[in-house]
């Protein structure tokens, strides 16, 4: 089998967090279409589990390719000012 380059590599980790964030979403929607104590205990915990390996793929996609750091960054950074201004009533 032939390695990954970077690029591949990264498109495999994205893929993959798709992946997660599908799971997180499902396992999430069925955890709250039930009141049965033990189905929502598993899909909780299943879920949960989800969000634990997006954030690992997330931290080996920055490993990997450190300019994510700087998107998730300005990302950040940009979601902060929205926020403090809708906060301040400028977004009204």
């Amino acid at each position: 089998m032939k390695e990954f380059d970077n690029a591949q590599l990264e498109s495999a980790i994205r893929e993959d967090m798709r992946g997660e964030l599908e799971a997180i979403n499902q396992y999430d929607l069925h955890y709250r279409s039930t009141d049965n104590p033990a189905a929502r205990a598993i899909w909780k915990s299943i879920r949960d589990e989800e969000k634990v390996h997006f954030a690992e793929l997330l931290t080996l996609l920055t490993y990997i390719s450190p300019k994510e750091c700087k998107f998730l960054n300005e990302g950040e950074r940009e979601a902060k000012e929205i926020i403090k201004q809708t906060t301040q009533g400028e977004y009204d």
